[in-house]
């Protein structure tokens, strides 16, 4: 019996981020990459804001598209089958919010948040 593997993943492009420092995240730090405080939900607002955030190496952000309605799970097992990391800095989060502020677009990704989880946003 052969079971066949559906990609729900295609290439859109890459990123380049740069280093990044360590810092402490506020309001004001993801204001100034277009993301306002009311369009934080108090999850959001709970886990990422005042978060400790360490010193992210520069490399390089894949972006995909995601071709059908999937669970996190699902999402997070092909990502890593094509051996990229899943997870992203909450800095490189936000260097890609201030460089697609004017994206109509959606986009999913998963954060580390103050509690040691990891999140969807």
């Amino acid at each position: 019996m052969a079971i066949i593997w559906t990609p729900i993943l295609a290439f859109s492009r890459a990123m380049l981020i740069p280093a990044q420092p360590a810092l402490i995240t506020s309001r004001q730090y993801f204001r100034e990459a277009g993301l306002e405080t009311s369009m934080m939900g108090p999850n959001f607002k709970a886990q990422f804001l005042d978060l400790e955030v360490p010193p992210a190496k520069k490399g390089e952000l894949v972006i995909r598209k995601l071709m059908d309605a999937s669970l996190d799970i699902s999402i997070l097992a092909e990502i890593e089958n094509l051996g990229e990391e899943a997870i992203i800095s909450v800095s490189q989060f936000r260097v890609f919010l201030a460089r697609n502020q004017n994206s109509r677009k959606q986009f999913l990704f998963y954060l580390r948040g103050k509690n040691g989880e990891v999140w969807s946003v």
